[in-house]
């Protein structure tokens, strides 16, 4: 059961435990912005646990990317040395 309803014009608003509307002027400001999260979790049909998970799986993808590009980098830079020391070798060779 959502605790939140939305409009078709965009508002919404507080649902209380009798299944009422609660006017915002009833509701403690202290509580607003927690008010303002729920909504957004429940808008997008995603529970706070849900949006961990994603969280946690989105950091994963980055360093998992981000190890990859280091890897390719690392890759693409021993080649270099290994070229830089093919010319060093063949310019001792000849000098």
């Amino acid at each position: 059961m959502m605790l939140t309803k939305t409009k078709p014009d965009g508002t919404w608003s507080v649902i209380g435990v009798d299944g009422k509307i609660v006017p915002w002027k009833d509701i403690p400001k202290e509580l607003v912005g927690a008010l303002y999260k729920l909504h957004a979790y429940e808008r997008h049909g995603l529970s706070p646990e849900a949006v961990e998970r994603l969280r946690d799986e989105n950091t994963r993808l980055l360093i998992s990317k981000n190890n990859n590009c280091l890897i390719a980098e690392n890759r693409r830079l021993k080649a270099l040395v290994d070229a830089i020391e093919d010319v060093l070798k063949g310019s001792e060779n000849n000098g």
